[in-house]
């Protein structure tokens, strides 16, 4: 395709946003959104109402020193949105408490690292053992996240909840071949926790479940279903292949497939007692529905077990190898505080929003989360909080809704040619490759040959970005034995730095702001019944770290005044980081620009035959909140080719007749034959 063809279709593209970014109107929102009761239909029921009234409201605690539950006065409790708002006669001034969760009411992953069953089967504590915990990711020897532990511990406490009578399994013993025993715990053994059901209960029984969660043709709108319940195929009718939400859906799907593959290999307990969609509920939940909190040491002596009584905190958690910050710890960690995560009930039943009404905050002296008005909350408002900030995208892959109103960031990548698979977009909860080969908090370990099996398929991969040799007018075709000229020399350098990039997601992924960042949620005392006109958002695209990557691919050896290939030598030696390259120069900007064109348009590409027409789906359904995630990321997509063919075509206008280097491969890229090479050189590093 030529130069003049990509213009074309970026203007066309153009024209698309111009007429999308005025007045122009948008389908009316739900009335209150939220990850528990996103796009509620309303139905009262008797148990959700006792627990908005009771559950927290009326908490004593009977710990000592223990805090109660506390809930406005001015709260009324809203079944048929299973939330709180404010009551008809009254109202909630700004910074008054709306809720206090105590301590006593909340399940920590901490909890469940301390479930006694849990320390048996998964972790080797007390033994004579390298300290390695037995569960990790099959294919990566990755440890697992905390969230997967506290799943387990969800799945377990509901389980004993719903029994009739308590569990008659017995006890046995384990013993080592020194003749040491230790009491055994069967799966349905629970009386560790038999203290805290009686508490627990009517939270676990309002969870949602596997069967809840599903969308049937007589409910197109389920407020409960999620996308990692869908297949496959149900993703591929909604999202194109390898886009941005379509990749994290993924991502999230395989890490919890891949965790419950490790439990049940490890513990024959738990591979007959735990149902794949049973551990797939209970982890949704904690993904939806867990707050991170950095509670003191003394916050986490609560509920400790008498044989850890004379453990020092840090100690205690050094034991428990996780991939969140907790395996980091050891006895000598002066920190006073740790990142941890909690099932909060009745806090996850408020509904979110980038512009909340209330905000809530972890109360490291009493342990408890408190929830207070941001401003005055008038009167049958809904209590709206805030999750934190997602791409909308992001927000539907983990949460399952979005809003819908232009409030939140749109994100898209431009990785056309090959997958990322170091930070997919789940941190360190979960990486197809080893966190030690992406995550620079990491030490360097050997890659396994399972690792190396990926890297190498992703190296094949990354050749066609260096295929089009920008820069030069032959291209360029590289020596099966060694890169002896400079512009071979420069080109394994460039494949080199290309490998370090290609799972920094910095490099591959564009952010627009959001469209309408003032939006407010939708109120049920205000409706939306009619069409509302739509802010104008600030113009502006975050993309840096993709035009730093076009910079490198469209390096000559006459850059950075001719010694292009010392410097990317150096940038070699210094520790696996990203490489950024700044502007150099008129030339190299062109070329660079003229790529990320070549980039953006490859991805726009993925979206043909996709509706991009919210309008025409129901409010709520998942055809409808899709369509609006693709509009967004194709949004995101052509204001880059916007800003950078407009570059693109100044540079080229403004360069004089002759000017070295400006020269690109409109027509398409050089056979890939010529680069192959490059694969066997990389071998000899």
């Amino acid at each position: 395709m030529s130069l003049q063809h990509l213009l074309l279709l970026v203007a066309v593209v153009v024209l698309q946003i111009q007429q999308s970014d005025g007045d122009e109107t948008t389908a009316a929102v739900p009335l209150v959104v939220g990850a528990a009761n996103h796009y509620f239909v309303p139905t009262k029921t008797n148990q959700t109402a006792r627990f908005l009234s009771g559950f927290v409201c009326d908490y004593k605690s009977t710990q000592r020193g223990g805090e109660h539950g506390y809930c406005n006065p001015g709260l009324e409790a809203a079944p048929e949105y299973r939330t709180h708002v404010v009551g008809a006669s009254s109202s909630i001034g700004k910074e008054e408490v709306i809720m206090r969760l105590p301590r006593d009411l909340q399940i920590w992953d901490l909890d469940a690292l301390r479930d006694k069953f849990i320390q048996q089967e998964f972790f080797v504590i007390g033994s004579d053992s390298d300290g390695k915990s037995s569960v990790r990711h099959e294919d990566t020897e990755n440890l697992l996240d905390s969230g997967a532990f506290l799943a387990v511990h969800l799945v377990r406490l509901l389980q004993a909840s719903r029994r009739k009578e308590k569990s008659t399994l017995s006890k046995g013993q384990q013993c080592t071949e020194s003749g040491e025993c230790i009491s055994t715990l069967s799966w349905g053994n629970v009386d560790q926790h038999e203290g805290r059901l009686q508490h627990l209960k009517d939270y676990l029984f309002l969870l949602p479940t596997f069967g809840s969660r599903m969308v049937t043709k007589e409910a197109a709108i389920n407020p409960q279903a999620h996308p990692l319940f869908w297949p496959s195929s149900v993703v591929k009718q909604l999202f194109a292949p390898h886009t941005y939400t379509s990749d994290l859906i993924y991502h999230f799907q395989r890490m919890i497939e891949s965790e419950f593959e490790a439990f049940r290999d490890a513990s024959a307990d738990f591979k007959a007692n735990v149902k794949y969609q049973d551990y797939l509920a209970a982890r949704v939940n904690v993904i939806t529905r867990a707050f991170s909190s950095q509670p003191t040491v003394e916050g986490m002596l609560w509920g400790r077990s008498d044989d850890m009584k004379d453990l020092d905190v840090s100690e205690e958690l050094a034991m428990y190898e996780t991939s969140n910050p907790l395996d980091h710890l050891d006895s000598g960690d002066t920190r006073s505080t740790f990142q941890l995560r909690a099932m909060c009930p009745l806090l996850d039943m408020y509904n979110s929003h980038p512009n909340p009404n209330a905000r809530w905050k972890f109360d490291s002296e009493t342990s408890s989360y408190i929830v207070t008005a941001s401003e005055t909350i008038p009167s049958k408002h809904s209590i709206v909080v805030s999750y934190g900030k997602y791409s909308e995208g992001h927000l539907f892959a983990k949460y399952g809704y979005i809003n819908g109103d232009g409030s939140s960031v749109m994100e898209a990548s431009v990785a056309v040619f090959h997958r990322l698979l170091g930070d997919v977009g789940l941190g360190r909860q979960f990486s197809p490759l080893p966190f030690d080969l992406w995550d620079g908090d990491s030490a360097v370990v050997a890659v396994d040959s399972r690792a190396k099996d990926s890297m190498e398929i992703q190296a094949k991969e990354l050749l066609r970005y260096l295929t089009f040799d920008d820069g030069y007018e032959e291209c360029i075709v590289m020596s099966a034995k060694a890169a002896s000229r400079a512009d071979e020399e420069l080109k394994l350098l460039k494949f080199r730095h290309l490998i370090r990039l290609a799972n920094n997601r910095q490099s591959w992924i564009v952010q627009i702001p959001a469209a309408d960042p003032n939006a407010l949620p939708n109120q049920p005392a205000e409706p939306s019944t009619e069409k509302a006109a739509r802010k104008k958002g600030k113009l502006g695209i975050a993309a840096t770290g993709i035009i730093s990557m076009c910079r490198l691919l469209s390096l000559t050896v006459e850059d950075f005044e001719g010694n292009a290939i010392h410097h990317l030598r150096n940038e070699l030696r210094e520790p696996p980081a990203p490489l950024s390259i700044g502007k150099q120069g008129n030339a190299l900007e062109y070329r660079a620009m003229s790529c990320v064109v070549r980039l953006g348009n490859a991805a726009l590409g993925r979206y043909g035959g996709y509706e991009n027409d919210e309008s025409q789906f129901e409010v709520g359904t998942r055809e409808w909140a899709a369509t609006v995630i693709r509009k967004g990321e194709v949004r995101a997509l052509g204001m880059l080719l916007q800003t950078a063919a407009r570059e693109s075509k100044r540079l080229k206008k403004a360069a004089k007749p002759g000017t070295p280097g400006m020269f690109v491969r409109e027509e398409g890229s050089c056979p890939i034959e010529y680069s192959m090479p490059l694969l066997e050189l990389i071998k000899r590093d």
